[in-house]
């Protein structure tokens, strides 16, 4: 679904409120002209405002925010020390992007001027189906879009039912504290400090002024995520732990030092590692799902040993740690990115846990000699 550019819009508004007060009053007196001209104005400034932010969501994405749900009635802000995650309190329906046009309307724009923006696409929907005479000057039929970007996306309520029958609120807030503290205190160790404050994937990419909340995780503990990543495949209720720690928590381990500076050498080594990514700049998101792999990575494996393993229909071979890296490659893939294979190696060939989940033999291409540490910031010298 896309937005256009609408040239004639300004005379189709104008055209259909006038012929719209005609039909009430047949003296249209010079008042009534300026009225329309002002309402019009307003209209037709709002949707150029709309039509530009709406211009940085992804077409292909059926991802896209709508609402902010909380998670867990008691799930407020942590008072637990700087460092120490302790809840999920909230997931974004979608698409960042998505919420961040949300926002755009109800808090940049005048409530008085987005009720006309929304009028006038009814009007200019509806209108021509009750008076022919109204469709004079009107754009392509598709002027509908805004309205619809406004109302639930419907595909996600079965998986909101699902996530509350089968208590998967309380299952990801668990994994979650879990593995986000296994995260925290490698970060510690490692002389890594957290951000304090929330930092968005997206804020290079939209306009300065859309308050966007997206996926972050605070000082304070507060964390909110698109729940999209609380849905298949990233997240499911009832399957194998693995699959949730390489789709869900991996996500939100990689999250945790955005913000924060990567050592260049280590970057220029992940290059050597898999040359055919570029990790500088704003594309240092598989650099960081790298470092998350190997501490999620670890973090399963200590906690696999302890446990049950569960095994899916049909994959009884296919081990838990195995699956935590099909978890993880399958969220670092994208539709026609040249790139996602790459991203999934470098993860992969950094990691000493896929080898020895995979059997690779040492020195094969998947099982390098060397690999990239992360350095220690503590140790001096």
């Amino acid at each position: 679904m896309t937005f256009s550019k609408r040239g004639s819009g300004a005379l189709a508004a104008k055209s259909i409120l006038f012929s719209t007060s005609l039909s009430a009053q047949e003296n249209a007196t010079e008042e009534t002209v300026h009225d329309v001209d002002f309402i019009a104005h307003h209209i037709m400034s709002t949707e150029e405002s709309v039509l530009a932010v709406s211009a940085v969501i992804p077409d292909e994405d059926p991802d896209q925010f709508y609402a902010i749900v909380p998670l867990l009635a008691d799930s407020g802000p942590s008072m637990s020390s700087p460092l120490t995650l302790n809840n999920l309190s909230e997931a974004a329906v979608g698409h960042p992007a998505m919420l961040a046009y949300q926002d755009f309307l109800f808090v940049e724009v005048e409530s008085s001027d987005l009720a006309a923006y929304i009028t006038w696409e009814l009007v200019r929907c509806l209108g021509p189906l009750a008076d022919q005479r109204l469709s004079y000057g009107t754009a392509e039929a598709s002027c509908f879009e805004a309205v619809y970007r406004l109302m639930p996306y419907p595909s996600v309520l079965p998986y909101m039912e699902e996530l509350d029958s089968y208590s998967g609120w309380e299952e990801a807030e668990l994994i979650f504290r879990d593995v986000s503290e296994a995260m925290v205190s490698f970060m510690k160790k490692q002389g890594i400090r957290l951000r304090t404050t929330s930092v968005s994937s997206l804020h290079d990419v939209l306009f300065a002024q859309v308050n966007l909340r997206c996926a972050h995780v605070t000082q304070d503990g507060e964390s909110r995520v698109p729940l999209t990543w609380l849905l298949p495949p990233r997240f499911g209720t009832h399957v194998p732990p693995a699959l949730n720690y390489g789709g869900f928590c991996l996500e939100l381990a990689a999250a945790l030092p955005r913000g924060v500076p990567l050592t260049a050498s280590w970057l220029e080594c992940l290059e050597r590692l898999e040359p055919r990514l570029a990790l500088r700049g704003h594309n240092d998101g598989p650099a960081r799902l790298a470092l998350a792999a190997e501490v999620v990575g670890a973090f399963v494996d200590r906690h696999l040993k302890v446990g049950h393993p569960i095994v899916l229909p049909g994959l009884e071979e296919v081990s838990e740690e195995m699956l935590f890296f099909v978890s993880a490659c399958a969220g670092m893939c994208a539709k026609n990115d040249p790139e996602a294979p790459y991203r999934c190696n470098l993860a992969a060939r950094n990691s000493r846990l896929f080898a020895q989940a995979f059997n690779c033999a040492e020195g094969s291409y998947m099982n390098p000699s060397e690999r990239c540490s992360y350095a220690n910031h503590t140790r001096k010298g």
